[in-house]
């Protein structure tokens, strides 16, 4: 078993650090709180959570509302150092953090999925550097790092809109510097008959009846 978090970035949010990510641990937090039988996993995450960052946990909870409620409201009633230098490396940390919480308290290996990659803002492509590439983490299967947390990252974006000048370049340039392995895969436009069988099949229509409405979305 894994666990997976999902999320997407947005061109019109892109002023606003760490959106996706934030979006991506609210939606597992979400998730967490709606099992069967959620009380034992979510006491077991606030007590990481809380064992692991104390009081930091405060910054988390005000961009993850969901951690907020699974850490109660006391979490916001810590006493708390509101000057930082360095208010958005702290969040680079501490979301690093965070991921090491859900992995340890779950016992499996966490799965990072962001979509539209293209429109990622720096400070949370810095997040994924640190994350993919801290000691604490490998995407090794090697026994001999039996034991160790793992993470699997992968991204979408369009094909051309990630250039030297992106943010995201750095991830790679990282990763050739360190001998990270790792896949670029390039998905082909569909054929428009494939593309009327989809949509065929969506519709529980002919293909025949579809292929009108299958030209105009393939034009």
């Amino acid at each position: 078993g894994g666990i997976v978090l999902s999320g997407k970035f947005d061109q019109l949010k892109q002023g606003k650090p760490f959106s996706a990510l934030a979006s991506a641990f609210d939606i597992y937090c979400g998730n967490l709180m709606k099992e069967s039988c959620p009380s034992s996993s979510v006491k077991v995450l606030a007590s990481n959570v809380m064992a692991s960052l104390g009081g930091e946990a405060y910054h988390l909870a005000k961009i993850i509302p969901n951690l907020g409620v699974i850490l109660g409201p006391d979490v916001f009633d810590i006493s708390h150092d509101q000057v930082c230098d360095h208010p958005q490396e702290r969040l680079e940390h501490l979301l690093c953090q965070f991921v090491e919480v859900i992995s340890s308290s779950s016992g499996a290996p966490v799965t990072l999925f962001l979509d539209d990659l293209q429109w990622a803002d720096s400070a949370s492509i810095a997040a994924v550097n640190q994350l993919l590439f801290t000691a604490d983490f490998s995407t090794s299967s090697s026994s001999s790092l039996k034991g160790r947390k793992q993470i699997f990252f992968y991204g979408c974006c369009r094909e051309g809109a990630i250039d030297k000048k992106h943010p995201v370049w750095k991830v790679f340039l990282r990763a050739k510097l360190l001998g990270v392995k790792y896949t670029n895969v390039t998905l082909g436009y569909f054929e428009e008959e494939t593309l009327n069988t989809m949509v065929s099949e969506t519709l529980r229509l002919s293909p025949r009846l579809t292929r009108s409405l299958s030209s105009v979305i393939y034009h």
